[in-house]
């Protein structure tokens, strides 16, 4: 698997968990993009599971690394994470 493969996983999965599909967040705008979000407790599951996917994928990356890119693809390309501060 490639890295552009990977990373299209990851963020698939991240996307559906907001309700969309890669190619509608790919046509939405920036402002309409960020009308999605997430809870942190389902961004902090996805980012655990896709720390572990690439960790699977690439054997060799120590698992700092994964993290590292999991976290930069996450900022880059990934969703809100919506955090309610009224309580």
């Amino acid at each position: 698997m490639t890295n552009k493969e990977i990373a299209t996983t990851i963020l698939t999965e991240q996307y559906k968990l907001a309700g969309l599909t890669i190619e509608q967040a790919k046509a939405l705008t920036n402002k309409e993009f960020n009308n999605f979000s997430l809870t942190p407790d389902i961004h902090l599951k996805w980012y655990v599971w896709a720390v572990g996917f690439v960790k699977q994928k690439r054997k060799s990356w120590p698992a700092v690394r994964c993290k590292k890119e999991v976290g930069m693809l996450d900022f880059q390309h990934g969703l809100n994470v919506y955090y309610d501060r009224k309580n």
